[in-house]
Protein backbone atom coordinates (compact mmCIF):
# COMPACT_ATOMS: atom_id res chain seq x y z
CA UNK A 1 0.00 0.00 0.00
CA UNK A 2 1.37 3.67 -0.85
CA UNK A 3 2.08 5.20 1.57
CA UNK A 4 1.50 9.48 1.50
CA UNK A 5 3.95 11.76 3.03
CA UNK A 6 1.85 13.17 5.40
CA UNK A 7 4.19 16.05 6.24
CA UNK A 8 1.63 17.45 8.80
CA UNK A 9 0.51 15.53 12.30
CA UNK A 10 -2.84 17.41 11.46
CA UNK A 11 -2.60 14.63 8.74
CA UNK A 12 -2.04 11.13 10.50
CA UNK A 13 -3.81 8.32 9.17
CA UNK A 14 -4.80 9.76 5.54
CA UNK A 15 -3.34 6.78 3.80
CA UNK A 16 -5.04 4.17 4.92
CA UNK A 17 -8.37 6.69 5.26
CA UNK A 18 -7.51 7.33 0.92
CA UNK A 19 -7.49 4.09 0.33
CA UNK A 20 -10.60 3.23 2.51
CA UNK A 21 -12.45 6.16 0.93
CA UNK A 22 -11.38 8.04 -1.69
CA UNK A 23 -9.19 5.66 -3.81
CA UNK A 24 -11.83 3.10 -4.51
CA UNK A 25 -14.11 6.58 -5.92
CA UNK A 26 -11.59 7.50 -7.88
CA UNK A 27 -11.18 3.94 -9.68
CA UNK A 28 -15.02 3.79 -10.33
CA UNK A 29 -14.34 6.81 -12.31
CA UNK A 30 -11.29 5.56 -14.30
CA UNK A 31 -13.87 4.29 -17.31
CA UNK A 32 -15.26 7.90 -17.53
CA UNK A 33 -11.33 9.12 -17.34
CA UNK A 34 -10.59 6.35 -20.66
CA UNK A 35 -13.60 7.60 -22.33
CA UNK A 36 -13.20 11.51 -21.94
CA UNK A 37 -9.74 11.24 -23.22
CA UNK A 38 -10.47 9.28 -26.37
CA UNK A 39 -12.90 11.69 -27.18
CA UNK A 40 -10.55 14.24 -26.88
CA UNK A 41 -7.43 12.77 -28.86
CA UNK A 42 -10.88 11.81 -31.64
CA UNK A 43 -11.21 15.84 -31.66
CA UNK A 44 -7.52 16.59 -31.41
CA UNK A 45 -7.02 14.55 -34.65
CA UNK A 46 -8.92 17.20 -36.54
CA UNK A 47 -6.84 20.14 -36.32
CA UNK A 48 -5.14 19.18 -39.49
CA UNK A 49 -8.59 19.23 -41.25
CA UNK A 50 -9.16 22.55 -39.26
CA UNK A 51 -6.20 24.08 -40.33
CA UNK A 52 -6.77 23.58 -43.87
CA UNK A 53 -10.26 24.95 -43.65
CA UNK A 54 -8.50 28.22 -41.89
CA UNK A 55 -6.43 28.48 -44.67
CA UNK A 56 -9.01 28.27 -47.74
CA UNK A 57 -11.19 30.70 -45.69
CA UNK A 58 -8.86 33.12 -45.00
CA UNK A 59 -10.01 36.65 -45.58
CA UNK A 60 -6.02 36.80 -47.28
CA UNK A 61 -4.86 36.16 -50.82
CA UNK A 62 -3.16 33.15 -50.54
CA UNK A 63 -1.17 33.83 -53.40
CA UNK A 64 0.20 36.85 -52.19
CA UNK A 65 -0.54 37.16 -48.37
CA UNK A 66 1.50 34.07 -47.04
CA UNK A 67 2.17 35.63 -43.59
CA UNK A 68 -1.10 36.46 -43.16
CA UNK A 69 -2.90 33.27 -43.69
CA UNK A 70 -0.40 31.37 -41.10
CA UNK A 71 -0.83 33.83 -38.47
CA UNK A 72 -4.59 33.62 -38.39
CA UNK A 73 -4.34 29.83 -38.81
CA UNK A 74 -1.68 29.87 -35.70
CA UNK A 75 -4.23 32.18 -33.90
CA UNK A 76 -7.46 29.86 -34.63
CA UNK A 77 -5.85 26.13 -33.82
CA UNK A 78 -4.49 26.99 -30.00
CA UNK A 79 -8.10 28.19 -28.90
CA UNK A 80 -9.07 25.25 -30.78
CA UNK A 81 -6.67 22.76 -29.11
CA UNK A 82 -7.53 24.12 -25.64
CA UNK A 83 -11.34 24.78 -25.87
CA UNK A 84 -10.97 20.59 -26.88
CA UNK A 85 -8.81 19.48 -23.85
CA UNK A 86 -11.25 21.72 -21.46
CA UNK A 87 -14.47 20.73 -22.89
CA UNK A 88 -14.24 17.15 -23.72
CA UNK A 89 -12.57 16.53 -20.25
CA UNK A 90 -14.59 19.13 -17.82
CA UNK A 91 -17.19 16.60 -16.56
CA UNK A 92 -14.38 13.99 -15.64
CA UNK A 93 -12.15 16.59 -14.23
CA UNK A 94 -15.28 18.52 -11.62
CA UNK A 95 -16.09 14.80 -10.30
CA UNK A 96 -11.84 14.19 -9.34
CA UNK A 97 -11.77 17.43 -7.94
CA UNK A 98 -15.01 16.85 -5.75
CA UNK A 99 -13.52 12.73 -4.62
CA UNK A 100 -10.11 14.44 -3.63
CA UNK A 101 -11.00 17.62 -1.99
CA UNK A 102 -14.41 16.62 -0.77
CA UNK A 103 -12.85 13.60 0.35
CA UNK A 104 -10.22 15.48 2.57
CA UNK A 105 -12.87 17.78 4.09
CA UNK A 106 -14.52 14.32 5.08
CA UNK A 107 -11.41 13.14 6.71
CA UNK A 108 -10.79 16.36 9.02
CA UNK A 109 -14.49 17.18 9.18
CA UNK A 110 -14.95 20.62 6.81
CA UNK A 111 -16.85 21.51 4.66
CA UNK A 112 -17.04 21.60 0.68
CA UNK A 113 -18.92 23.63 -1.12
CA UNK A 114 -19.52 23.53 -4.78
CA UNK A 115 -18.48 25.85 -7.66
CA UNK A 116 -20.35 29.24 -8.09
CA UNK A 117 -20.70 32.07 -10.60
CA UNK A 118 -20.86 35.42 -8.22
CA UNK A 119 -23.87 37.94 -9.16
CA UNK A 120 -22.92 41.48 -8.80
CA UNK A 121 -24.89 41.46 -5.45
CA UNK A 122 -22.66 38.76 -4.01
CA UNK A 123 -19.23 40.13 -4.80
CA UNK A 124 -19.11 40.98 -0.67
CA UNK A 125 -19.36 37.53 -0.50
CA UNK A 126 -16.20 34.87 0.38
CA UNK A 127 -14.27 38.41 1.75
CA UNK A 128 -13.23 38.80 -1.81
CA UNK A 129 -13.30 42.99 -1.32
CA UNK A 130 -11.32 42.39 1.56
CA UNK A 131 -8.54 40.92 -0.74
CA UNK A 132 -9.53 43.74 -3.15
CA UNK A 133 -9.13 46.52 -0.75
CA UNK A 134 -5.43 45.53 0.11
CA UNK A 135 -4.39 45.87 -2.90
CA UNK A 136 -3.73 41.78 -3.06
CA UNK A 137 -6.94 41.81 -6.24
CA UNK A 138 -7.61 44.03 -9.35
CA UNK A 139 -11.20 45.34 -9.01
CA UNK A 140 -13.46 43.24 -11.00
CA UNK A 141 -17.12 42.98 -13.09
CA UNK A 142 -17.49 39.69 -12.65
CA UNK A 143 -15.91 36.21 -10.87
CA UNK A 144 -16.10 32.45 -10.35
CA UNK A 145 -15.10 30.60 -7.13
CA UNK A 146 -13.94 26.60 -7.17
CA UNK A 147 -12.84 24.50 -4.72
CA UNK A 148 -14.15 26.41 -1.91
CA UNK A 149 -13.40 24.78 1.89
CA UNK A 150 -13.88 25.64 5.10
CA UNK A 151 -13.32 24.48 8.67
CA UNK A 152 -10.81 25.32 11.37
CA UNK A 153 -7.37 25.16 11.94
CA UNK A 154 -6.29 24.84 15.57
CA UNK A 155 -9.25 26.43 16.59
CA UNK A 156 -8.98 29.65 14.14
CA UNK A 157 -11.64 29.47 10.95
CA UNK A 158 -10.17 29.01 7.49
CA UNK A 159 -11.27 29.54 3.81
CA UNK A 160 -9.38 28.28 1.18
CA UNK A 161 -10.76 28.84 -2.83
CA UNK A 162 -9.80 29.47 -6.66
CA UNK A 163 -11.24 32.44 -8.21
CA UNK A 164 -11.25 33.91 -11.45
CA UNK A 165 -11.45 37.70 -11.94
CA UNK A 166 -12.91 38.76 -14.96
CA UNK A 167 -13.43 42.41 -16.63
CA UNK A 168 -16.82 41.12 -18.53
CA UNK A 169 -19.90 41.50 -17.13
CA UNK A 170 -20.33 37.71 -17.00
CA UNK A 171 -18.33 35.49 -16.69
CA UNK A 172 -15.88 34.09 -19.17
CA UNK A 173 -15.18 30.79 -20.62
CA UNK A 174 -12.04 29.61 -20.08
CA UNK A 175 -10.24 29.58 -23.46
CA UNK A 176 -10.65 33.33 -23.32
CA UNK A 177 -7.75 34.63 -20.77
CA UNK A 178 -7.73 38.12 -22.26
CA UNK A 179 -10.68 38.45 -20.44
CA UNK A 180 -8.66 37.62 -16.84
CA UNK A 181 -7.83 40.27 -14.41
CA UNK A 182 -7.05 37.74 -11.99
CA UNK A 183 -6.94 33.89 -11.43
CA UNK A 184 -5.24 32.43 -8.35
CA UNK A 185 -5.86 30.37 -5.00
CA UNK A 186 -7.15 32.50 -2.39
CA UNK A 187 -6.39 31.66 1.60
CA UNK A 188 -8.43 33.70 4.64
CA UNK A 189 -7.37 32.53 8.42
CA UNK A 190 -9.38 34.34 11.08
CA UNK A 191 -7.56 33.93 14.62
CA UNK A 192 -9.36 34.54 17.95
CA UNK A 193 -7.26 37.90 18.64
CA UNK A 194 -6.93 40.97 16.81
CA UNK A 195 -3.75 41.81 15.46
CA UNK A 196 -2.19 45.54 16.81
CA UNK A 197 -1.93 46.77 13.29
CA UNK A 198 -1.76 46.48 9.79
CA UNK A 199 0.78 44.73 7.70
CA UNK A 200 1.06 44.01 3.98
CA UNK A 201 3.48 41.48 2.29
CA UNK A 202 4.02 42.06 -1.27
CA UNK A 203 6.76 40.86 -4.25
CA UNK A 204 9.67 43.32 -4.63
CA UNK A 205 9.12 44.41 -8.31
CA UNK A 206 11.96 46.74 -8.61
CA UNK A 207 10.54 49.91 -10.16
CA UNK A 208 7.17 48.55 -10.38
CA UNK A 209 6.49 48.25 -6.65
CA UNK A 210 3.32 48.91 -5.04
CA UNK A 211 2.60 52.30 -3.83
CA UNK A 212 2.11 52.90 -0.38
CA UNK A 213 -0.94 53.29 1.33
CA UNK A 214 -1.73 56.14 4.05
CA UNK A 215 -0.86 55.57 7.20
CA UNK A 216 1.74 53.13 5.89
CA UNK A 217 5.37 53.02 6.10
CA UNK A 218 8.12 50.81 4.46
CA UNK A 219 9.04 47.75 6.66
CA UNK A 220 12.50 46.25 6.83
CA UNK A 221 12.76 42.76 7.12
CA UNK A 222 15.63 40.72 9.22
CA UNK A 223 16.69 38.60 7.07
CA UNK A 224 18.17 39.54 3.50
CA UNK A 225 17.29 37.11 1.54
CA UNK A 226 13.57 37.83 1.99
CA UNK A 227 14.14 41.63 2.10
CA UNK A 228 14.96 40.75 -1.43
CA UNK A 229 12.35 39.11 -1.92
CA UNK A 230 9.31 41.11 -0.87
CA UNK A 231 8.33 44.94 0.04
CA UNK A 232 6.76 45.46 3.37
CA UNK A 233 4.47 48.10 4.46
CA UNK A 234 2.98 48.75 8.36
CA UNK A 235 1.33 50.78 10.18
CA UNK A 236 3.37 49.22 13.31
CA UNK A 237 7.05 48.75 12.75
CA UNK A 238 7.55 46.26 15.53
CA UNK A 239 4.45 44.51 15.10
CA UNK A 240 5.32 43.99 11.37
CA UNK A 241 8.59 42.36 12.46
CA UNK A 242 7.48 39.78 15.04
CA UNK A 243 5.10 38.57 12.65
CA UNK A 244 7.13 38.63 9.51
CA UNK A 245 9.96 36.22 11.10
CA UNK A 246 12.32 34.30 8.90
CA UNK A 247 10.35 30.95 9.61
CA UNK A 248 6.88 32.32 9.01
CA UNK A 249 8.37 33.62 5.66
CA UNK A 250 9.70 30.68 5.11
CA UNK A 251 6.37 28.74 5.77
CA UNK A 252 4.60 31.33 3.15
CA UNK A 253 7.27 31.02 0.81
CA UNK A 254 6.33 27.22 0.95
CA UNK A 255 2.92 27.74 0.59
CA UNK A 256 3.51 29.26 -2.66
CA UNK A 257 5.43 26.38 -3.95
CA UNK A 258 2.96 23.85 -3.02
CA UNK A 259 0.25 25.33 -5.09
CA UNK A 260 3.03 25.85 -7.75
CA UNK A 261 1.97 29.75 -7.94
CA UNK A 262 4.06 33.41 -7.90
CA UNK A 263 3.88 36.65 -6.75
CA UNK A 264 2.56 35.91 -3.44
CA UNK A 265 0.94 38.46 -1.37
CA UNK A 266 -0.41 38.44 2.21
CA UNK A 267 -1.23 40.76 4.87
CA UNK A 268 -2.58 40.89 8.49
CA UNK A 269 -5.98 43.12 9.21
CA UNK A 270 -7.73 43.22 12.51
CA UNK A 271 -7.91 38.89 13.06
CA UNK A 272 -7.56 37.67 9.48
CA UNK A 273 -4.54 36.67 7.41
CA UNK A 274 -5.35 37.28 4.17
CA UNK A 275 -3.37 35.06 1.00
CA UNK A 276 -3.67 35.64 -2.73
CA UNK A 277 -1.20 33.70 -5.00
CA UNK A 278 -1.61 33.72 -8.23
CA UNK A 279 -1.54 30.02 -10.27
CA UNK A 280 -3.35 28.43 -12.89
CA UNK A 281 -3.12 25.14 -10.90
CA UNK A 282 -6.51 23.69 -10.11
CA UNK A 283 -6.16 21.72 -6.83
CA UNK A 284 -7.52 18.40 -7.13
CA UNK A 285 -7.72 17.85 -10.82
CA UNK A 286 -4.41 17.29 -12.59
CA UNK A 287 -3.83 15.79 -16.27
CA UNK A 288 -6.61 13.99 -17.17
CA UNK A 289 -4.39 11.61 -19.08
CA UNK A 290 -3.29 10.26 -16.22
CA UNK A 291 -4.81 7.54 -14.01
CA UNK A 292 -7.42 8.74 -11.30
CA UNK A 293 -5.99 6.87 -8.36
CA UNK A 294 -2.25 8.37 -9.40
CA UNK A 295 -0.87 8.75 -6.24
CA UNK A 296 0.77 12.27 -7.35
CA UNK A 297 -2.87 13.61 -7.74
CA UNK A 298 -3.56 13.55 -4.17
CA UNK A 299 -0.07 14.03 -3.00
CA UNK A 300 -0.25 17.75 -4.40
CA UNK A 301 -3.44 18.58 -2.69
CA UNK A 302 -1.98 16.74 0.80
CA UNK A 303 1.31 19.14 0.19
CA UNK A 304 -0.73 22.34 0.20
CA UNK A 305 -3.22 21.71 2.97
CA UNK A 306 -0.16 20.47 5.41
CA UNK A 307 1.50 24.13 4.15
CA UNK A 308 -1.93 25.80 5.28
CA UNK A 309 -1.42 23.94 9.15
CA UNK A 310 1.95 25.40 8.94
CA UNK A 311 0.88 29.16 8.57
CA UNK A 312 -1.15 28.82 11.04
CA UNK A 313 1.04 27.05 13.34
CA UNK A 314 3.95 29.98 12.25
CA UNK A 315 0.88 32.43 13.92
CA UNK A 316 -0.26 30.72 16.98
CA UNK A 317 2.99 28.78 18.07
CA UNK A 318 5.99 30.96 19.12
CA UNK A 319 8.98 30.23 16.37
CA UNK A 320 12.52 30.05 16.94
CA UNK A 321 14.32 32.28 14.95
CA UNK A 322 16.34 31.12 12.23
CA UNK A 323 18.61 32.36 9.63
CA UNK A 324 17.76 31.77 5.60
CA UNK A 325 21.04 31.05 3.50
CA UNK A 326 21.20 30.85 -0.26
CA UNK A 327 20.52 27.26 -0.28
CA UNK A 328 17.07 27.91 1.34
CA UNK A 329 13.61 27.13 -1.26
CA UNK A 330 13.53 30.57 -0.54
CA UNK A 331 16.38 31.91 -2.27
Amino acid sequence: MHQFNEHHAAFDGFSPFYFQVIGPRLRNREVDRKAAVKKTLWTLSLTPLLALICIFLSPFDWQTEVIGIWASTLFFIPLYVAYTIIYTQRSISTVTKQSIIGGFCRFKKWTYLHDKRLEKSAHNSHGLMNFVDLGFAPKYNSATIEGHVTGKINGSYFQFFRATFSRAEETVYEFCPWKYRFKGQFVSILFPQKFQAQTVVIPDKGLFNWKKRRGMKRVRLVDPVFEKMFEVYGTDQVEARYLLAPDFMQRLVDLEHAFKGKSIRFGFTENQLLIAIETRLKLGVGSMFKQLDDPKRTQNVLDALSAIYDVVDGVTTKQERILVNAKSTAA
